[in-house]
């Protein structure tokens, strides 16, 4: 069996297929809208909200991407993937930047992934970058699923994950979560090391 479209939470999806996709944190929340109009290549508006720990300094960014699908790599069991972004938008920063206003950014990311029936392993950095700030986003996620499913049956992973905002904080966060995927979904709810609850989905039509 090929692994067809990507399972997870990658930014293009098969081709003609919206996806809606988010991430919830204490620190970092996004909610993503996207249209893929072949596999290769993804448009997205994206809304994120980030802070740091101590919730002294706060962004909020609006943009619009495009996602590109760089290189595949299909076995009978496995896929590999490369993705880079690009994207432009506006933004808020509080006065903890120096200046209290909207300004423009630019942003860029890549992701790269490799995921079997039974295991997953995908790397993301993301930066955004506008007069006064530069800040980051990046995580890296490991796991594996329990059994083997059909694509129309549900199937449970365990997903640990390691992140960090670098430009808002340079704390790695830890966390572990329960994946549930089946079909055009997928949801993962967990807890970081504080035992604060996180929260991601995706859904594709």
């Amino acid at each position: 069996m090929t692994v067809a479209s990507p399972l997870f939470a990658a930014p293009v999806g098969f081709a003609d297929s919206t996806m809606v996709m988010g991430e919830f944190s204490r620190e970092f929340q996004q909610l993503d809208a996207m249209y893929s109009p072949t596999a290769r290549y993804s448009l997205a508006a994206t809304a994120t909200h980030m802070r740091d720990p101590d919730e002294h300094r706060r962004l909020t960014l609006t943009t619009l991407h495009y996602n590109r699908l760089l290189w595949r790599s299909n076995s009978p069991q496995a896929q590999f993937n490369v993705y880079g972004t690009v994207g432009v938008g506006m933004s808020y920063a509080n006065e903890a930047f120096d200046r209290d206003r909207e300004q423009p950014h630019v942003s860029a990311a890549a992701q790269v992934d490799y995921e079997t029936r039974r295991i997953y392993v995908a790397g993301k950095a993301h930066w955004w970058k506008a007069e006064r700030f530069i800040v980051g986003y990046h995580s890296l996620q490991a796991g594996f699923s329990f059994y083997p499913t059909a694509w129309d049956e549900t199937q449970p992973w365990l997903i640990g994950e390691v992140s960090r905002m670098p430009g808002l904080s340079e704390d790695w966060s830890r966390a572990i979560y329960l994946r549930l995927i089946n079909k055009g979904y997928f949801v993962e709810a967990g807890v970081d090391q504080d035992l604060r609850p996180r929260l991601n989905f995706r859904y594709t039509f």
